[in-house]
């Protein structure tokens, strides 16, 4: 049996069982995208706000902890001299 022949064999599958699921699971799949629709969207300017919120976030955690990486290793050397 050949790689591809393989692969599509465990897509079907897979496609058969989730078609399976969402028969078996439809008034779940009805009721989630009943909530989706009540949800509030954030706004684009909210949405930015908070990716610049975390890319800050991210740029000071990393420089903590590259300089306590700094002092760690620094500590290291001195004791091993």
């Amino acid at each position: 049996m050949t790689t591809a022949l393989m692969s599509w064999i465990i897509i079907g599958i897979t496609a058969l069982v989730a078609i399976v699921v969402l028969i078996v699971n439809r008034n779940f799949v009805k009721e989630a995208r009943e909530e989706l629709r009540k949800v509030t969207w954030p706004t684009k300017e909210f949405a930015i706000q908070g990716a610049w919120v975390t890319v800050v976030f991210i740029v000071v955690l990393a420089a903590f902890l590259s300089l306590i990486d700094w002092g760690v290793n620094t500590l290291i050397m001195l004791s091993v001299k």
